[in-house]
């Protein structure tokens, strides 16, 4: 039994995978086409990055400096960040995406303030985290006492509540590394993604919003069930080593058994009903939730055989595209007639497609194998780089993060309209390339003008952006487009998240 066989296994330990000479070929490939990378590219590419942040929060400190305890959270924010630089400047280490790591601490800060503002200090010292991993010189003792010093000093909430982020955070963001190699997600991704638990399992334990406690106990509940897999695995993995079927089995049974049982301990219905019952009482108590349930379950039974069906006739990026567009439309017409059904369901899709991919991950009998093949047939470059496919996940958390913090559908437009057209047309026409990027001028063209077109039919035929004016559309859809074509950070991570901001900040 070979080594890599068994760290699938445990479903925590990294694991190796052989990649086929086709993806090879085709990477090369591309590569070929790529505009050359030069030093002057790259600072063109950062400066205009920059700029973009630069501008964001001069409005968002110009519209709150009057206030003194909103000017107080600023100041703040902006010694850590402070010392987040200073960090950055005493390392002499070659990075080469030293520049993303701006995000790392400029989305949790700016999110935090426009969103849950008695958050923002603590999810911006959450930040530095980033630092331990990303520069190797650092004692990861060092960072995290200058966080407990930075809550100690700039943050009103009680230490040692404090203290236990800090440290779950640390974990959380060591624990997606382990498991993504640093391929799958990198330093960036992973500090995103152990800040936003965080906040799911900590900070909003006690939220009284349905569609949360939905996502916090469905999350909770896979968490609790790769533990269990993973402590099931360790005390018996001499004997499964030579019985991996019988493994595979078993916590294929954990899965099916421990998740649904879990979920109904970790979801907390206010009417002490099972949330299952609870789920059937709610939709069968509104006409229109049922007419939704119904359309969603007709569309996904007949477009998706028919769309596996003509799949090799288009090519790979059309075909993602069109998955894109079609979660659009799924969503964008329901959201207005009852937001907070559809919020349930994607609180409620999220852990699924995460499960999903634990399944695939481990090809769990009786169905990894198959959807490790289906989701491979969708996997882009960066999928193929590491142990998880990613993409899907990264699509739904898109699209779900405005709709469930905001009631925004600007993720719905930026991924289901704008980067699908962006990326179509980037390939089929594009002959200007942004510089440092593979990214096109035509592309970024049809991405600014497809979302502020989309934007403004959805103004005017379904309410949406009631208290925006046409102007401040135009500048969301533009800053995004721009963003979209310097950046290499993950554009369904980073796209969403900007035109939320952006919505935000230029609203009066």
């Amino acid at each position: 039994m070979c080594a890599a066989e068994t760290k699938i296994c445990s479903g925590l330990d990294s694991m190796k995978r052989m990649k086929g000479t086709t993806h090879e070929e085709c990477v090369v490939t591309s590569a070929k086409d790529l505009p050359v990378r030069s030093n002057t590219n790259m600072m063109f590419a950062k400066f205009v990055q920059g700029l973009i942040i630069a501008v964001t929060f001069g409005v968002l400190y110009y519209k709150n400096n009057k206030f003194d305890k909103d000017l107080k959270i600023l100041n703040y924010c902006m010694s850590i960040t402070s010392i987040f630089q200073a960090f950055i400047l005493i390392n002499n280490s070659n990075h080469n995406h030293r520049f993303e790591l701006i995000y790392s601490i400029y989305l949790p800060f700016i999110l935090s303030f426009c969103f849950n503002r008695s958050l923002t200090i603590i999810n911006t010292i959450l930040s530095l985290n980033v630092i331990n991993y990303s520069y190797k010189n650092f004692n990861k003792s060092l960072i995290i006492l200058t966080q407990i010093l930075c809550c100690y000093v700039f943050d009103d909430h009680n230490i040692n509540y404090l203290i236990i982020a800090i440290f779950m955070n640390f974990s959380l963001s060591a624990f997606l590394q382990m498991i993504g190699e640093l391929k799958s997600l990198d330093y960036v991704d992973c500090n995103l993604f152990s800040i936003l638990l965080t906040n799911i399992f900590y900070f909003n334990y006690d939220s009284i919003s349905v569609p949360f406690r939905i996502l916090h106990g469905t999350l909770s509940a896979l968490f609790y069930v790769i533990i269990f897999n993973y402590v099931i695995f360790n005390i018996a993995k001499n004997w499964f080593n030579s019985h991996r079927y019988i493994l595979s089995l078993v916590q294929s049974s954990v899965i099916i058994g421990g998740f649904p049982l879990l979920t109904n301990y970790f979801i907390h219905i206010p009417e002490q009903k099972s949330p299952l019952e609870w789920l059937l009482n709610y939709i069968t108590d509104s006409p229109i939730r049922q007419y939704i349930f119904i359309g969603w379950l007709t569309l996904v039974a007949t477009l998706v055989p028919t769309f596996m069906m003509f799949q090799s006739n288009v090519s790979l990026n059309t075909s993602r595209k069109v998955w894109h567009f079609l979660i659009f439309l799924m969503i964008i017409i329901p959201f207005k007639y009852d937001s907070e059904f559809v919020k349930i369901a994607l609180a409620g899709i999220i852990p699924l497609f995460l499960c999903i991919e634990y399944i695939r991950y481990l090809k769990l009998e009786p169905m990894g194998a198959y959807l490790d093949l289906k989701l491979r047939s969708f996997a882009d470059e960066r999928d193929l780089k590491g142990p998880l496919i990613i993409s899907y996940i990264y699509l739904i958390l898109g699209i779900s993060f405005p709709l469930l913090i905001y009631n925004s559908p600007v993720g719905l437009i930026s991924l289901g309209i704008g980067d699908s057209l962006a990326s179509i047309v980037g390939k089929k026409m594009g002959r200007y390339h942004w510089p440092q990027s593979d990214k096109t001028i035509e592309g970024t063209i049809a991405f600014v003008s497809s979302t502020f077109i989309i934007c403004k039919i959805l103004q005017s035929s379904l309410n949406y952006f009631q208290n925006i004016s046409t102007l401040t559309i135009a500048i969301m859809c533009l800053l995004s487009g721009i963003l979209e074509g310097n950046s290499i950070l993950n554009d369904n991570i980073l796209i969403p998240s900007f035109m939320l901001i952006c919505e935000y900040i230029f609203t009066d």
